[in-house]
């Protein structure tokens, strides 16, 4: 991914032509137009932040809001996913309600996601392609995940620009929002531009630590009593689908390389 984000960076896009709706834009072929790709990042914002009663989780992220009401500055700054939690308490101490948190949720993964589709040759391909799964079924349901997938996405798209500190930085604070964002280290590792022995115990080091935060952490105890080993597991029959929209193109991806990259 990162290799692939570089090669973009390189690439001088022509101004693009007329714009109509979202998916006519990309097929139109605008591609540099800041004001229409702002307005659409704008759109997008609005209707993932400001929805109402909208997502799979909605229900439980009310549960998770309530129960926050209860909770002291330092009791959510001990707790699990910290980051998330404080958001909540914010929100909660100016009166902005659940749909605050939405709306700094949805800001931050926008704010990702079209940092990333502005290094594409064709950001408007990028938006239309991510907007099924990425921003309908995942941002409009995962709150938290929508922010940490957003700082990581931002991380991708100024991966040139950080080193191996400032990325580090960056994956430790979107794992205050979701603990999940810790397995991205071991590609900031493995992308470090060092020698390979160090590499290799960068990567021992990175995989360690993600291991070890990861099996005390509530979150991941309690993901694998709904799912693995608990009595009333939950079920998600249409992640099958889900997945096979990914792996399918990612085969085709692997398989016909040298195809793509001569599009750059």
């Amino acid at each position: 991914m990162v290799p692939a984000l570089s090669r973009i960076s390189r690439v001088s896009p022509t101004i693009g032509r007329p714009s109509g709706s979202s998916s006519s834009i990309a097929v139109a072929g605008v591609r540099r137009s800041i004001v229409t790709l702002s307005l659409v990042e704008l759109l997008f914002w609005l209707m993932i932040g400001f929805r109402y009663q909208v997502g799979m989780d909605w229900n439980n992220y009310l549960g998770m809001f309530d129960l926050a009401e209860r909770r002291t500055f330092a009791e959510a700054l001990l707790s699990t996913e910290p980051g998330f939690q404080l958001l909540m308490w914010f929100a909660l101490k100016i009166g902005g309600g659940y749909i605050f948190v939405n709306a700094v949720s949805a800001l931050v993964f926008c704010w990702g996601l079209f940092a990333v589709a502005r290094r594409c040759p064709e950001p408007f391909l990028a938006i239309v392609t991510a907007t099924p799964l990425l921003v309908v079924a995942f941002a409009m349901s995962g709150t938290r995940q929508a922010i940490a997938i957003g700082i990581i996405y931002y991380v991708f798209a100024a991966w040139d620009r950080r080193g191996l500190i400032g990325r580090t930085v960056l994956i430790l604070a979107a794992s205050l929002f979701h603990f999940s964002a810790l397995f991205v280290l071991l590609f900031v590792a493995l992308a470090s531009r060092i020698q390979l022995l160090s590499k290799a115990f960068a990567v021992i080091v990175m995989g360690g630590a993600v291991l070890y935060f990861a099996s005390g952490t509530e979150a991941l105890e309690g993901y694998a009593w709904r799912y693995v080993t608990g009595g009333g597991l939950l079920r998600a029959p249409g992640a099958w689908v889900q997945i096979g929209a990914l792996v399918v193109p990612a085969l085709i991806y692997v398989a016909m390389q040298s195809k793509f990259r001569s599009l750059h």
